[in-house]
């Protein structure tokens, strides 16, 4: 065999082993892509999978979040309806508490009222209590002046029987000033009770002229009268006035509240209870 064959052997040989060798490589090289395209189908299968999980997963959340939306407008919808009701209650409550203060300081004042009106319940019965004693002391004191008075017209009578009283009319002269019923007492003219003496008949209590006179039998200062002798016959009447002089000076006035027939009882005014009525004064009936 010559060069040239064996040239062309060894060619041969060595593009045999070339392709061999490309052969082998594009094999490797396949099976690798084979692999890789194996391995993203897997990845986009596993993505798919993937996908799909996530799609439903935000559709279940999207059904959440309606669920969830709708919930929260019915609870804002039922929050408002309790925040309403609550403010209504609150007005409600607030209504009832003034109301409440209003009954308070009403029982208060009426609390205050039955107070003060139980003090004047009780002042008034302590008063009528007081007025109730004092009624039954008047009574004692009127009965006691009652009796005094009885007692001394039976003396008084005795005595008129006894020593042959002359009970007589008697006219008053002339001269004789008259007595003013109007007249001011001592105290009214400036005067004393003792200095009542200096007041003469002539400038006695007024310008009128009596028509009778007579004297006082009986003093009573315990209980302001005095007894004369003038009476019914002579004229006398409930409520006349009688001027009293001393050594025909005058010096008090009474007034007729009691006439038998020629006895009478006068009370002492008093503005005259201060003078010193005795026994024995003169007195003389005042027009």
């Amino acid at each position: 065999m010559d060069r040239n064959q064996k040239f062309f052997v060894v060619l041969l040989l060595l593009a045999s082993a070339i392709l061999l060798t490309s052969s082998v490589g594009l094999f490797f090289m396949r099976q690798q892509e084979i692999q890789k395209r194996i391995a993203l189908e897997a990845k986009v299968d596993e993505l798919t999978r993937e996908t799909t999980r996530l799609s439903k997963e935000l559709d279940a959340a999207a059904a959440v979040k309606k669920e969830i939306e709708t919930r929260l407008a019915a609870l804002e919808t039922q929050s408002a309806l309790l925040q309403e009701q609550l403010n209504g209650e609150k007005k409600a409550k607030e209504s009832a508490l003034a109301q409440w203060e209003s009954e308070k300081s009403e029982a208060r004042r009426l609390v205050d009222e039955l107070m003060k009106a139980k003090d004047e319940k009780d002042q008034m019965r302590a008063k009528l209590e007081s007025a109730a004693r004092e009624c039954e002391v008047i009574k004692t004191q009127l009965l006691n002046v009652q009796q005094a008075k009885e007692m001394l017209e039976d003396k008084l009578k005795e005595l008129l029987i006894r020593n042959e009283v002359n009970l007589d009319k008697i006219v008053v002269k002339p001269e004789v000033a008259g007595v003013n019923p109007q007249a001011e007492t001592p105290q009214q003219q400036g005067q004393t009770p003792g200095e009542a003496g200096a007041v003469t008949a002539e400038a006695g209590p007024g310008a009128q002229s009596p028509n009778m006179k007579g004297e006082v039998l009986v003093v009573n200062k315990k209980f302001d009268f005095v007894v004369v002798n003038l009476g019914q016959r002579d004229g006398l009447e409930i409520g006349m006035n009688l001027g009293v002089y001393r050594d025909k000076k005058f010096i008090a006035m009474l007034q007729i509240e009691k006439i038998h027939a020629n006895l009478a009882a006068a009370k002492i005014p008093t503005e005259w209870k201060s003078v010193d009525i005795k026994e024995g004064d003169t007195v003389m009936v005042v027009k």
